[in-house]
């Protein structure tokens, strides 16, 4: 279930739709599977001294995610998504 939903998220924030909403929820399971995979996958990578153990959390994928969810939810969809499509229609109509 969690897998479907995740599916949806991921295909509303490409192409715009309410893509700040669907950026948040995409953040939390992208904070969920770093804070229980993350660890163990840094200890599998046996880093030598304090700098390596920060690359290697760096070099998690989804810390990049994080870094780029946060963008869409900061800067929103964008002029070319359906959401700026959409606006001008509800304006137009007084909702």
């Amino acid at each position: 279930m969690v897998g479907a939903d995740s599916r949806v998220r991921r295909r509303a924030v490409v192409i715009g739709f309410l893509a700040p909403l669907a950026a948040l929820g995409l953040l939390f399971i992208s904070f969920v599977a770093i804070a229980t995979t993350g660890p163990q996958r840094i200890r599998l990578s046996k880093p030598i001294d304090k700098a390596d153990r920060i690359d290697d959390w760096l070099y998690l994928p989804e810390i990049l995610y994080v870094f780029m969810l946060i963008t869409v939810v900061s800067a929103g969809a964008g002029p070319y998504s359906l959401d700026a499509l959409i606006l001008p229609l509800i304006r137009k109509h007084g909702a």
